[in-house]
């Protein structure tokens, strides 16, 4: 499985860190696994450890001023897991769903995160007005995490235009740009 994040570092260049995560169940294992933990075993350990790691390589980033997150994230995650360990990191939660059919709404969101301690959190109806809302809050210095689903990095990465792939429906070619 791989994870993909994107941060500002302090001279305003965007920073991008994939996460490849190789993982298997060993087979006597499984039975205990599956009877404690359940199917999902991935959404409840590993999900929450990847998060771990990507909080761990933030860390070794240059110091933000402030950090706000962009988050979105599927119903059937542990979300508490995920979010836990950017709970003391982030001054500003901005939240949403990204998808339709299996995310948390933004209230959900919202709702957990303030019960966990977040100071500060923000609903929005999209992962772009998302976005947009972190980008108008940040100052110099300042850094914005997405992170949550392949579904939120996606329409994050189109929003702020740091990737457009290339369209037939608008006659554009595939550009790479810097916020």
């Amino acid at each position: 499985m791989q994870r993909l994040s994107a941060a500002a570092s302090v001279d305003i260049q965007a920073v991008h860190a994939v996460m490849a995560l190789n993982f298997r169940l060993i087979g006597e294992r499984a039975p205990e696994v599956y009877r404690t933990v359940g199917l999902r075993y991935e959404q409840s350990i590993i999900d929450p450890a990847a998060a771990e790691v990507l909080r761990a390589s933030l860390e070794r980033l240059p110091p933000a001023r402030r950090t706000f997150v962009v988050f979105a994230a599927m119903r059937d995650k542990d979300v508490a897991g995920v979010v836990g360990p950017f709970v003391p990191l982030a001054e500003r939660w901005f939240v949403t769903q990204g998808n339709a059919d299996r995310g948390a709404t933004a209230a959900e969101l919202a709702a957990l995160l303030t019960s966990a301690g977040a100071p500060r959190v923000s609903t929005a109806p999209t992962v772009a007005d998302a976005c947009a809302a972190a980008r108008a809050a940040a100052q110099p210095l300042d850094r914005v995490l997405v992170f949550g689903s392949f579904v939120t990095v996606g329409a994050a990465t189109e929003a702020l235009r740091l990737y457009c792939a290339s369209s037939p429906l608008v006659d554009r070619p595939a550009t790479w740009t810097r916020v």
